[in-house]
């Protein structure tokens, strides 16, 4: 049985806290504390109806928190190795050393290009949104640039379709 926007009110209110301290206990970093919350709760309330009951919903909940703030640390280890110049060491201590010939580096640049047309192929509001939150700019800063009562649901929202439609337009371009 599907639940109702209630319910999903009464379990928000109810655990909250729960996932606040999940986040804080995994040492997520104040500005990026936020987005991991939102990420967390979009995630709960789109698995809820698949909820079998066969744990808690604490339990349930506290799995999603962890998980998402798991992503969160393996999306930063991700972020950090990239912006190592090549020749150095990555944070476990590997020597990372870029091997790329001239035919990786044109297939980039196609990439590159391709990517670039499917971006100009969203509305607006998508393009927007995507493009500050690969700035890296936090879901409540984009809603301040927004304006006009925007809140950090609704970019949530955005950034979700946004994804979604650039990545039907790379599929149909070969790139997914």
């Amino acid at each position: 049985m599907p639940f109702r926007e209630e319910e999903f009110e009464d379990i928000y209110y109810g655990y909250k806290d729960l996932v606040w301290s999940l986040i804080i206990a995994a040492g997520v970093p104040s500005p990026d504390s936020d987005d991991v919350f939102q990420e967390t709760w979009r995630s709960v309330r789109s698995s809820l109806n698949s909820f079998r009951g066969e744990a808690s919903v604490q339990a349930w909940i506290g799995t999603i928190a962890r998980r998402r703030c798991a992503d969160y640390w393996a999306a930063r280890r991700r972020r950090d190795f990239r912006l190592l110049p090549p020749g150095e060491a990555d944070p476990e201590g590997r020597l990372f050393v870029e091997y790329r010939t001239a035919f990786d580096r044109l297939a980039s640049r196609e990439a590159v290009d391709l990517i670039r047309e499917a971006l100009e192929d969203l509305e607006e509001d998508q393009r927007f949104v995507l493009k500050r939150r690969i700035d890296g700019l936090k879901y409540r800063e984009i809603a301040e640039l927004r304006g006009g009562g925007v809140d950090t649901n609704r970019v949530g929202k955005r950034l979700l379709e946004a994804r979604r439609a650039l990545a039907a337009i790379l599929g149909e371009k070969g790139l997914l």
